[in-house]
């Protein structure tokens, strides 16, 4: 019994963060920057996606994956890609970076098979709750993110992809969630803490777009030119 009433309320919180309705908020906050910038890269060549999981962006985007469950074009470590040098007009990197072990091999790597001028575009975390998939490792500051890609890239732009209400979204309901160590309790604390946030997300587009509220961003965005 007490499998099953865990089954149906992990199925009633998986339908809701799947749900349309969901998505419209979400995607007001989060994505909308991601496809905005994503849109800006996909009629310049050849790219590569990088972590790319289910999703698709393009036909003319290579989908690279660890996990042979997602079902990528190519499956492969991003410490060792398996092309050949300057191969892609631009590459697509978010939320890997702060999952891997070693972030530096990793932008040698995509610096190595990107053409010279080619274009990176890159979001990491900086406030977020600990998310192992399996590591999490790493967070970045504005400055960190810059910092970190500033030898071989050029910034080209760098902001807020989610904001302050995303970063509460994701902390307080994980903060009274924690509270209780049945998972079943867990999950409907998480959800009905998570509700009201989630309608609140579209303030977001107003809080990214004010350097005052970087210091509380939930995740940053960094596009850079290669250099040599």
């Amino acid at each position: 019994m007490k499998k099953f009433l865990h089954y149906i309320v992990y199925k009633i919180s998986e339908s809701f963060f799947k749900s349309k309705f969901y998505s419209f908020f979400f995607k007001t906050s989060t994505n909308w920057v991601r496809e905005k910038k994503i849109g800006e890269l996909i009629n310049l060549g050849c790219g590569l996606d990088i972590g790319a999981g289910k999703r698709k962006y393009g036909n003319n985007i290579v989908r690279v994956d660890i996990e042979p469950e997602a079902s990528p074009d190519i499956v492969a470590d991003i410490h060792y890609l398996p092309f050949k040098y300057e191969t892609f007009d631009f590459i697509i990197f978010t939320s890997v970076l702060e999952h891997i072990r070693k972030p530096w091999q990793a932008s040698e790597e995509i610096y190595r098979v990107l053409k010279n001028g080619g274009i990176l575009y890159c979001e990491v975390p900086f406030l977020q709750p600990f998310h192992p998939h399996p590591y999490d490792l790493y967070r970045f500051s504005h400055q960190g993110v810059s910092e970190f890609f500033n030898e071989k890239f050029k910034t080209i732009e760098l902001g807020v992809a989610s904001g302050p209400i995303v970063t509460l979204g994701k902390i307080i309901p994980r903060f009274f969630a924690s509270f209780f160590s049945n998972r079943i309790v867990y999950n409907i604390v998480l959800l009905i803490v998570s509700l009201p946030f989630s309608l609140m997300k579209p303030l977001d587009r107003f809080f990214i777009k004010n350097e005052r509220f970087w210091h509380l961003a939930s995740t940053f965005y960094y596009k850079g030119k290669k250099i040599r």
